[in-house]
This record gives C-alpha cells, structure tokens and sequence, in this order.
C-alpha cells in the first residue's frame, strides 16, 4: 500500500469518526428519572442486640428495625422504577444512572413518559387514601409489637411525602475533554450491544416458552418486539457502522416470514436461529463486523418420481386387533429400487 493511500485511509477514518462525535454530540441527549418512597422502616434508638444468649451493647452492632408499615404495601417504587427504565431503554441506552437518547425520539417519549406519571400519581394518592385501613390490619397481625408499630410509624402527611417522581430534564452530552467523546462513544456502543442481546434474551425466555415447556410456533405478535429492537438500532446506527449488517438480517427474516397465521415448522426454527444470534452478545458483534452468523435458509426439497407398483400387487393389510398381525402384508413384496437417483431427497438447511 503506497504512502498517499496510508494517508487517505488515515482521513477517510479521521472524517468517519468526527461524524460520528458530532452525530452523538448532536443529535443525542442525556436523560433520567428520580423515585423516592417510604421504606416503611425505623431503627430503633438504644436497641439491645442478644446473639447467642447474650445482650449486646456496642457501637459496632446496629440496633433493630421495625416494619411499621407492610413491605408488601410498597412495591410501588419498583413497579415504577422498571416500567420507566423499560421505555427509556426502548429508544436509547444507559450510560451511568442516565440514558443516551437520540433527539428524534424525545417527542415520542413525552407522551408515555406523561402517562407513567399520571398512574404514578393516582397509585400514591391509592395507597394514602388506604393508608389508615393498612395500618389498622398490620398492627393487628402483629400484636406483640403493635405499640411500637404505633409509637414509630408516620402519620399519613408525612407517609405521602415520601413519594417523588421526578424526570430530569435533557442534558446536552459535552464532555470537560474533548478528547473524552470517542471514549464515551465506545462505551455507549458497548452498552448497546449489551442492552440489545438482553432484550432478545427476555424475548426468548417470555415468547419461546409457555408454563416452562417449550413452544413450536409463535403468532405474528413476535413481530413488534422485534421490530422495536430494529428501530433502536436505527436510531443508535451512528456508534456502530456495523448496525446496518443486523438491521438487514432483520429486514430479510420480516420479508420471509409469513405474513399471516402462525409462525411454525422451518419458519419458526429459522426465527429461532435468528433469536440465539440476537440473544448472544459475542455472536451479534460477529456479525456485525460482517462475520455472518446468520442467514435465513430455505427449505429445498428435491423428489424424483416414486417407483410404479403393478396394480395387481396392490399391498393388502389384513384386518386384525393385533399390533403384529396388522403389520403382516399379503401379496408379493415390491422391491426396493437401486438406482440412487430415484430415492428421495428432503433438505431442510435449519441452520441449527
């Protein structure tokens, strides 16, 4: 290779990846949410630790907690905590405790991230309207610590205040460093990698099983979540050229798919093929670096012409209860043919 081509290729690549920072720089955003709840806990001031028969008294040991309030009652925070990750995710990726979100899709998150606050809010405003009804049942069935459940509990304001969703507003991805971006640009594209084979991966688990058992077809349902797995990739495209080589084996599984009914036989076990790429992290960087791992195969059937039976030696099964007398043939065996070219031919190319 002769120095000026060096040179070019060493400006085709500087170019390639300063498109790339500009495109995270700019058409990228940071964005994320903040829960806070009651935990429905107290420690208890001067409590005395008995371990082994013996009373404890140090400032090394901790004192008790007490569950004044049902933890079962609670669950709120994480019901809205993976709702809220789930839909961020479902557009952009993670880097620390924010999200990595193309701009393009800031429009279509306001709605939904609007309803998730509404139902947030009236499941609070439930849960306080029950508030007195819990305590009465859960100080009821634990009568041995009921005074102190009483003693240490929060009155129902201050419960309600303990519940805040906040999101934050979108920040502007900038670096202190401008020499940092590429390294925020690795490790967002190592995160999407990561995120889009875990997806897959519950999409197996969820879709591909049914009561623990193993499923043979699935509806064209498959199809959304799949496609919604595309469309992220579409949009994150700019972190890894190597996008487009998995967006086509998508677009070339939806085009050989059946349209409608069922997903089954060898079309489900070429989806499936497809899954077990998508879900395995180092197989899907593979081919994405164009180390194909995929390929959808169809089904080739090759059948010559079956051997002609005289019809005057038609086989004829004898009529019997017996498993061994049903298998007895009357009439003279027809011969299997040896020419090779006249038996039957079935590849099905699974792939597996």
């Amino acid at each position: 290779m002769t120095t000026n081509s060096l040179n070019q290729q060493a400006l085709n690549t500087a170019k390639q990846l300063t498109k790339q920072n500009s495109q995270l720089l700019e058409g990228c955003c940071l964005i994320g949410s903040n829960i806070r709840s009651c935990s429905g806990e107290r420690t208890l001031p001067n409590a005395t630790v008995e371990i082994d028969g013996k009373k404890i008294s140090s400032s090394c040991v901790k004192g008790s907690k007490i569950q004044w309030f049902p933890r079962n009652k609670l669950s709120i925070t994480t019901k809205y905590t993976a709702k809220i990750s789930r839909l961020l995710m479902s557009v952009g990726v993670r880097y620390g405790d924010m999200t990595v979100v193309p701009k393009s899709k800031l429009g279509d998150l306001q709605p939904e991230l609007e309803e998730i606050y509404k139902n947030w809010t009236s499941d609070v405003n439930n849960l306080v309207v029950s508030f007195d009804d819990i305590m009465t049942e859960h100080v009821e069935n634990n009568p041995a610590i009921a005074e102190l459940i009483r003693k240490y509990a929060l009155d129902k304001h201050s419960f309600q205040q303990c519940f805040r969703l906040t999101y934050l507003k979108p920040l502007a991805i900038q670096p202190l460093c401008e020499d940092d971006i590429g390294e925020i640009e690795s490790a967002v594209a190592m995160s999407m990698w990561e995120e889009v084979a875990k997806e897959a991966l519950n999409l197996y688990k969820a879709s591909w099983f049914k009561e623990k058992m193993p499923v043979t077809r699935v509806s064209q349902a498959i199809r959304n979540p799949l496609k919604r797995i595309k469309d992220k990739l579409l949009s994150l495209s700019f972190l890894d050229e190597g996008v487009i080589n998995v967006t086509r084996s998508f677009d070339d599984l939806f085009n050989k798919l059946p349209a409608a009914g069922y997903i089954e036989n060898h079309d489900f076990y070429q989806l499936t093929n497809f899954i077990h790429v998508l879900s395995d992290e180092s197989k899907l960087r593979m081919h994405a670096e164009g180390m194909s791992q995929f390929s959808y195969k169809a089904i080739v059937a090759q059948q010559s012409q079956s051997a002609q039976v005289p019809s005057n030696k038609t086989q004829v099964v004898k009529k019997s209860s017996s498993p061994t007398e049903r298998s007895k043939v009357i009439g003279t065996p027809v011969k299997k043919p040896l020419n090779k070219s006249n038996q039957i031919t079935l590849g099905l190319g699974l792939g597996f």
